[in-house]
């Protein structure tokens, strides 16, 4: 990684959850600090820094399939855990800042159980096509309600 001198090590990580539960507590932060440190080269200096969270706001137009096997809030739940899924495989905590790509969300959304056609209208209040400017150590989440959904 640029800027690292040799020996520097950084380590970043989630936890298994969803929203701001991805992010580790100061206990499970000591627990892997003290098990690296246990176990890395007396030369390595190590970082286990918490990424801080940073909630988007996402409005999105849908429409449900017409069989009607699923409800609306069925429907908006799998919206939701379809975009913490791409948030887990593809969104990188960075020190220099990272982008999480529009098209990751309209990937996301569109692989939804229960979505038949959707458009997304806002990101962070900018346009729809907008990516999602992650600043240092950031990672996306999503609080409940932070989709807004218009169904048509």
């Amino acid at each position: 990684m640029a800027g690292m001198a040799h020996g520097q090590v950084t380590v970043r990580f989630v936890v298994e959850g969803t929203g701001a539960g991805v992010l580790p507590g100061a206990g499970t932060i000591a627990a892997v600090l003290a098990y690296i440190t246990a176990r890395k080269p007396v030369t390595a200096e190590l970082s286990v820094p918490n990424p801080s969270v940073i909630q988007e706001a996402i409005t999105i137009s849908i429409t449900v399939h017409g069989d009607g096997s699923l409800s609306q809030a069925d429907t908006y739940a799998a919206i939701l855990a379809e975009i913490e899924s791409a948030f887990r495989e593809r969104a990188e905590v960075n020190p220099a800042g990272s982008t999480f790509y529009n098209s990751y969300l309209q990937e996301a959304i569109g692989n939804s159980a229960g979505v038949d056609w959707f458009e997304i209208t806002a990101v962070e209040g900018g346009a729809g096509t907008d990516d999602i400017a992650l600043g240092a150590n950031e990672y996306p989440t999503i609080v409940i309600g932070g989709i807004t959904q218009n169904w048509v």
